[in-house]
């Protein structure tokens, strides 16, 4: 996935760093960037939505954007939060929605 390695390199992650951000160690992403390892399905989807690109782009098959009027251009901060919120259950994500529908609250008062 020579994609992976472009995307990642020009949002100025290292591999350690973007490892860290999905849970996988940095050899791992060495071995899907060199095309040695295909991440499952999941994974893939991950990196789409953290790039925001389409999973056929990250295998070489198709456009970079997605095709959606949605997509959304996120900071590497943001995407980073969102690639962590995914690794949530489902009931911690829950909470966090709480917490920061509270965050938003306070912050509407000001």
């Amino acid at each position: 996935m020579k994609v992976l390695r472009e995307l990642r390199k020009s949002q100025g992650i290292s591999m350690r760093d973007f490892g860290n951000i999905f849970g996988l160690a940095e050899s791992t992403i060495s071995l899907y960037e060199t095309g040695k390892r295909q991440p499952d399905n999941e994974t893939l989807l991950k990196f789409a939505k953290y790039f925001n690109v389409s999973t056929d782009y990250l295998l070489g098959n198709g456009q970079k954007n997605k095709p959606s009027a949605e997509a959304k251009s996120y900071s590497k901060e943001t995407a980073d939060i969102i690639a962590r919120i995914d690794r949530l259950s489902p009931a911690n994500r829950a909470k966090l929605s709480e917490l920061i529908d509270l965050y938003l609250a306070a912050q509407d008062k000001k």
